[in-house]
């Protein structure tokens, strides 16, 4: 017996080092549909009156189906800047990973799924897109609302499933779709490192909305021995799980290379400040 175990265990472990790796960290998630808003919208729908109605104070099952499902992808990534006398100095910043024409011509990066989920298909996208692709860093000053060239509102990359594809796993008669938030790495890094933004890209959801907001950590190319970790953390927002809050050692802290997608649903309008809440000095320096 115990030279049969010497014998298959370095098979079993060649195996296991030779099977295909398939595993991929980043992700977006934007479902067209959910319990709470069965039916795809594509557009914010008329008020129907009060979600939920009951008597003597005890609520009954939803009689009416308010607002919509929202998507959003952002990156969180850090860098040095060099300052005048040639200091550098850590900075960190939240950019754009969808709705970068909104964006760039001042609207929120917030879409409905069907624009979230839409497919790239220009020329390659190039860091610091949108600008890049528009020339706006060319001859003359840039001008908010001058941007014709870059249109596209979905998530940074996001491509069809090919393996699930080829496999007839998708896109069939009573399948499901091949975009499913398989992406591609790529396009992610070539935007994500250059578009760092400050402020932070605006979000804008309306009341008895479902809001999916995906956080993908780029890193940063200077210093990736960093491993820095990011989160998303609202101010004061009043329906936010404490799986979702963003709050170390409560909720899940998002590590270079991957994605997380954090769920919100608006009982209430108002305006929320949010930020990083992760805790390394360098953070804490800049006031998280």
């Amino acid at each position: 017996m115990r030279n049969t175990c010497r014998f298959w265990l370095p098979l079993f472990v060649l195996g296991i080092a030779t099977t295909t790796v398939s595993a991929q960290s980043f992700r977006v998630q934007c479902p067209t549909s959910t319990i709470t808003h069965p039916n795809a919208a594509t557009a914010e729908p008329p008020y129907a009156g009060p979600t939920y109605s009951g008597t003597n104070g005890y609520p009954s099952a939803p009689t009416n189906v308010n607002g919509a499902i929202k998507c959003q992808q952002i990156s969180g990534g850090d860098g040095f800047s060099t300052m005048g006398d040639g200091t550098q100095t850590y900075m960190f910043s939240f950019g754009p990973l969808s709705g970068l024409a909104d964006i760039a011509n001042g609207l929120p990066g917030t879409e409905f799924p069907d624009i979230f989920n839409s497919v790239y298909t220009g020329p390659a996208l190039q860091p610091g897109d949108p600008a890049t692709t528009d020339g706006a860093s060319g001859t003359g000053p840039y001008l908010q609302g001058t941007l014709g060239g870059f249109s596209y509102n979905g998530a940074i990359g996001q491509v069809v499933d090919a393996d699930a594809k080829a496999a007839g796993l998708c896109g069939g008669t009573g399948q499901p779709s091949c975009i499913d938030g398989h992406v591609d790495p790529r396009q992610i890094m070539d935007v994500g490192v250059m578009n760092g933004n400050i402020p932070a890209p605006l979000m804008a959801i309306d009341e008895d909305d479902e809001f999916f907001l995906t956080l993908t950590n780029v890193g940063m190319i200077m210093r990736p021995d960093l491993f820095e970790q990011h989160t998303v953390h609202f101010h004061g927002y009043p329906n936010a799980s404490s799986f979702y809050d963003g709050v170390p050692d409560a909720s899940v802290a998002i590590n270079i290379g991957a994605s997380f997608t954090y769920y919100y649903m608006a009982p209430d309008a108002g305006t929320y400040f949010w930020h990083c809440h992760i805790t390394p000095p360098e953070h804490l320096q800049m006031g998280m």
